[in-house]
């Protein structure tokens, strides 16, 4: 029981830190990690051991930590060199108020669909979607659940997603025959959030026509808005599409970007450094416009990097001294059927989020775990990694520590628990495919060959 101590306290920690005192979430997860070691201690691990799981925990993250501030200096960049002011612009005179959230939805779907990408989808158009909607004056955590509801559906949809094949591989099945066997628990989720999305666009306050063509002055006046500011998104979406490394298609992004600025803003070096490093502030002229054409630069990344170094060092912690399969184990000893055995798969893999912060493990985990089980009843595994990707794909963004969570509310510029009520798509999923798991009955012996709906 010792080994779920850690657990239990960085659940409270969090609680404590995001729900009552409202603090910096690093807080509570230093405090977890020095009662994470403090445990282990007490278990007799030598000192030196427990760093190695630390560094074992917090060397795969060095990726991500380096992916932020590449995503920093894109978007410090993308505003310096008028891309995203050309992006709200043009974008002012294509969207209509009244179907804007649902516009905004349905755009990130199909662009997260092509890049398979949910983090390259908020870094990009969700920026300027929420320029648009700033400038509009429409409710910003509506526009950013849109954005993250759009975005996460190409996360857990797409081919090209890494989060799908990722899937596939750890449930030893196959990828285009598990997407189209996941559409059974997509399809009403979807419409749900198209539905909900088009209603609050018709019950939104819309801008009077004065105020829309004000903003489209000021931009017109303070940027040069030819069209081939626009070529770094569409660079980084032709990269994107032919698969190309994501850090090397935001360093191309960031550096043509760079280019633009100085040719078409005439910024210099040491305002593209600046802009770089400590993200971009408009001059004073832009007025109220300043609200919206702000942001990006490493330094906004800083605080979410600490956020991951704290919680990989607590789940390399946890791995290593076995409490994270501990966890597993002692929840799935109450599997009985069919049934309760998705259910199960459904909040162990929710579980994982909250405890490690982390997708990849979310589903390398519990399907290492639950595979054998699936088989032990004769279910498909492709039922596995349909319940992984109900959960452990779509609900990531709704955790304010995860990795998703915390790009998306420092890129979209809202707090994931704002944003939370409105990212419909991403916790209707798994009601959705607990719903069906509860109401669909399977006879086991024809789960092999059938590949029915998850249930008993």
């Amino acid at each position: 029981m010792a080994a779920l101590t850690p657990i239990v306290v960085l659940i409270t920690s969090i609680y404590l830190t995001v729900a009552v005192y409202h603090i910096n979430i690093n807080y509570g997860l230093a405090f977890a990690v020095l009662v994470g070691m403090a445990v282990a201690l007490q278990a007799g691990v030598p000192v030196q051991k427990i760093w190695g799981m630390i560094i074992e925990g917090v060397k795969p993250t060095v990726y991500i930590l380096l992916l932020f501030l590449l995503i920093g200096v894109l978007i410090g960049t993308w505003h310096l060199s008028g891309t995203i002011p050309a992006m709200i612009y043009y974008g002012l005179h294509l969207v209509h108020p009244q179907t804007f959230y649902l516009s905004s939805f349905i755009i990130c779907c199909i662009v997260s669909m092509l890049l398979g990408t949910s983090m390259g989808t908020v870094s990009t158009v969700g920026v300027a979607l929420m320029g648009i909607a700033h400038s509009l004056g429409l409710s910003l955590p509506a526009t950013a659940g849109a954005v993250v509801s759009g975005a996460f559906f190409g996360d857990r949809s797409s081919p090209l997603s890494s989060s799908a094949n990722l899937t596939a591989v750890i449930t030893g099945t196959e990828l285009y025959s598990n997407l189209r066997y996941m559409i059974n628990t997509i399809i009403a989720p979807v419409l749900i959030s198209a539905a909900t999305f088009y209603l609050l666009g018709q019950w939104a306050k819309h801008p009077h026509l004065s105020g829309q063509l004000s903003i489209l002055s000021q931009l017109a006046r303070s940027f040069d808005l030819n069209p081939v500011v626009l070529l770094p998104p569409l660079l980084v979406l032709i990269l994107s599409l032919l698969r190309v490394n994501t850090q090397r298609v935001l360093m191309i992004g960031a550096l043509l970007g760079m280019v633009v600025a100085v040719y078409w803003q005439h910024a210099g070096l040491a305002e593209i450094i600046r802009t770089a490093v400590m993200g971009y502030h408009g001059p004073a002229r832009l007025g109220e416009l300043n609200q919206v054409i702000k942001g990006g630069g490493m330094v906004s990344f800083i605080n979410m990097d600490l956020v991951i170094i704290f919680s990989a060092a607590l789940t390399g912690i946890l791995e290593g001294i076995g409490a994270l399969n501990l966890l597993l184990k002692r929840i799935l000893m109450s599997v009985r059927s069919l049934r309760s055995l998705t259910i199960l798969s459904i909040v162990s893999s929710i579980l994982m989020l909250f405890v490690t912060a982390n997708q990849t493990l979310a589903i390398i985990i519990p399907g290492k775990v639950l595979l054998p089980l699936y088989r032990q009843f004769s279910f498909a595994p492709k039922n596995l990694a349909r319940n992984l990707a109900d959960s452990g794909v779509m609900v990531v963004p709704l955790i304010p520590w995860s990795v998703a969570g915390l790009i998306c509310a420092n890129v979209l510029g809202v707090s994931t628990m704002r944003y939370l009520p409105f990212a419909l798509l991403c916790w209707v999923t798994p009601l959705m495919a607990l719903l069906v798991s509860l109401l669909t009955k399977t006879n086991p012996q024809r789960v092999e060959n059938e590949g029915p709906l998850s249930g008993s």
